[in-house]
């Protein structure tokens, strides 16, 4: 659980296509761990720009938007439904 919460939190750093390239390369590669994907990011963001991060200094009422507790109860609800699989 801890480590699907670690590859959720590279969203905050790159973009989603490349996120789902790395964990696609990462199971191919039998090392399906947050290590695993960070390694196969790291690797995949050397051919591909970060997702810039957004100035919101004109936009103060954004600021917290994206910044909210999570709520890992829905991510317990998930394992529950599919670890029968």
């Amino acid at each position: 659980m801890k480590e699907f919460v670690q590859v959720l939190r590279l969203h905050q750093q790159y973009p989603a296509r490349l996120i789902e390239q790395a964990v696609e390369q990462a199971i191919s590669y039998g090392c399906a761990h947050f290590d695993g994907v960070k390694h196969c990011l790291e690797h995949l963001g050397e051919q591909a720009d970060r997702a810039p991060l957004l100035d919101l200094t004109d936009k103060p009422h954004l600021a917290l938007v994206g910044n909210q507790p999570l709520d890992l109860g829905r991510y317990d609800q998930l394992i529950e439904r599919y670890a029968h699989l």
